[in-house]
């Protein structure tokens, strides 16, 4: 009695968690769409570009190079005990994360009305279409991460800690396609979101620990830090890739549930607003 008590109750347990899945299961069913879409998204970005897939390269370069030279040669900022090349490398470890971040946000916000040829076609999922911003946007990341990575082995400084961008990069990317889901929704009904994309993203750029890390932060301005939610996403990536070390354990609890309770919720809101966004893109 006691074995058929427990395993009823496990039943309601999962019962229980059952709205947690359709995100996911809807990922996986539109899987190979998604993934054509991507690669097609993609080809067509780069057609008629004489540099073509060159500038997925360049883009994060250029932008470290404005950062290295900014808070290196002319502020000469650091954090202690660390050389140039090693506080360089802990610069890009965050601007990478945050370029997959903000090319997600700005693509992904005005996602369903740059498509509403797409929202009106009864046969393509409607739900797809942020999430494919959202991969597309993560094409820099990737080409950032694979230049770091090369970078840090050829000096001999990847660690065994870099195995954990695994999950890391997955809590970014639920989050992300979260955000997706709530902020292209909305911006149907309020467009000055997508107006104001440039602009939040320059405000996350100045305010994320990039070139900085928390403790060079003065003790009474630690806790508005903490509210950034970019600051739990681009910490992991410096402490496995810049600094070898283990990431927070709390920093970690912090990105993982915000990040499941963003992809959840931004489902469970798109899909009650999915039967009038076509009235509004």
């Amino acid at each position: 009695m006691a074995v058929l008590y427990q395993g009823a109750e496990s039943q309601d347990t999962f019962r229980g968690l059952s709205f947690l899945y359709p995100p996911f299961t809807v990922l996986w069913k539109y899987r190979v769409l998604l993934a054509q879409t991507v690669l097609a998204d993609m080809k067509t970005r780069c057609a008629g570009s004489l540099m073509g897939m060159s500038w997925l390269i360049l883009y994060p370069l250029l932008l470290l190079g404005a950062y290295a030279f900014i808070y290196i040669a002319v502020f000469n900022v650091r954090p202690s005990g660390e050389s140039a090349s090693q506080y360089l490398v802990l610069i890009f470890s965050g601007l990478v994360p945050f370029l997959g971040f903000s090319e997600a946000l700005q693509a992904g916000i005005p996602s369903l009305t740059n498509n509403a040829h797409l929202v009106k076609n009864s046969l393509y999922p409607v739900e797809m279409i942020p999430v494919k911003a959202v991969f597309v946007g993560q094409m820099k990341q990737v080409v950032g991460v694979a230049v770091l990575v090369a970078l840090l082995a050829t000096t001999g400084n990847l660690g065994w800690h870099a195995l954990l961008l695994g999950p890391i990069w997955i809590c970014q990317v639920l989050l992300m396609i979260g955000m997706a889901w709530i902020l292209s929704s909305v911006n149907t009904y309020v467009r000055d979101i997508q107006n104001a994309a440039g602009l939040i993203t320059m405000f996350l750029l100045m305010v994320s620990p990039i070139a900085y890390t928390s403790e060079m932060v003065p003790a009474s301005l630690r806790v508005v830090v903490s509210l950034n939610p970019i600051y739990y996403v681009i910490t992991p990536w410096q402490n496995v890739l810049a600094q070898g070390v283990m990431p927070k354990p709390e920093v970690m609890v912090v990105l993982a549930i915000q990040s499941l309770v963003a992809f959840v919720g931004g489902y469970w809101l798109f899909a009650r607003l999915r039967s009038v966004l076509v009235d509004h893109v």
